[in-house]
């Protein structure tokens, strides 16, 4: 997997805390957000909202917003779990 990311994006930083707690093998990509590399058309053929994070899986499947990629990687590597079942102790975290 390639994550495109900026290394100060709070979106990015928790795609990447699922990763590594996961465990998951990925290539980070870095998107310099403050030189404006997200506004380059390569990039916005990634993500047309030109943001980050970015996940790139291996069959090329691209998945843009983090809460979807957390979701994403909870259902094909489902331990350790993001988040409890009880949905008041999921909504805390």
């Amino acid at each position: 997997m390639k994550l495109y990311s900026y290394w100060r994006s709070t979106t990015s930083y928790r795609v990447r805390i699922a990763l590594n707690l996961k465990g998951l093998d990925y290539e980070t990509i870095p998107v310099d957000l403050v030189a404006g590399e997200q506004n380059d058309v390569s990039y916005a053929a990634l993500n047309p909202i030109r943001g980050v994070p970015v996940l790139v899986l291996d069959d090329g499947t691209m998945l843009t917003q983090s809460m979807a990629i957390l979701e994403y990687l909870d259902r094909v590597c489902p331990s350790p779990k993001l988040l409890p079942e009880d949905p008041i102790a999921a909504a805390k975290i």
